[in-house]
């Protein structure tokens, strides 16, 4: 997987590039789907990576997928306040209303419409970003 240049820069920009790229590999991930794509791009202990990746892992084995792009993001802004080496961005879109079907594209599942808003925490690693945590 190739991370985008703007991505990797070492600024709140790239902070906000890379989440997005993040989030756009999490819609990947479930739309597929495909384990393996989270954990190269969170930190080791990032619990929000580790749901994200048991969603995918989930979906590939029960052979469900979701039937299109579960979320769509509005906004990434950089915060400030982060510890040395970090960089909180702001994140909002909208979870979408979406079905989850099976191999045989009947629904199984449908998740609910609603709002996203959360800052996600970025912590950069050698030369470059990483998600820490989003909550």
């Amino acid at each position: 997987m190739e991370i985008p240049a703007a991505a990797r820069a070492h600024t709140p920009a790239g902070a906000e590039a890379f989440v997005k790229f993040f989030m756009v590999q999490v819609n990947v991930a479930w739309t597929r789907p495909q384990a393996g794509l989270i954990p190269p791009l969170g930190e080791p202990g990032c619990l929000s990576c580790q749901s994200f990746e048991r969603t995918a892992s989930d979906l590939v084995a029960k052979g469900h997928r979701y039937a299109k792009t579960p979320a769509t993001y509005t906004r990434f802004e950089a915060l400030s306040g982060a510890p040395g080496g970090r960089q909180y961005v702001r994140v909002l879109g909208t979870q979408h209303r979406v079905d989850i079907v099976d191999s045989a594209g009947r629904v199984v599942s449908t998740d609910a419409e609603k709002p996203i808003a959360v800052n996600a925490m970025t912590v950069w690693q050698g030369d470059q970003w990483l998600l820490y945590d989003m909550g």
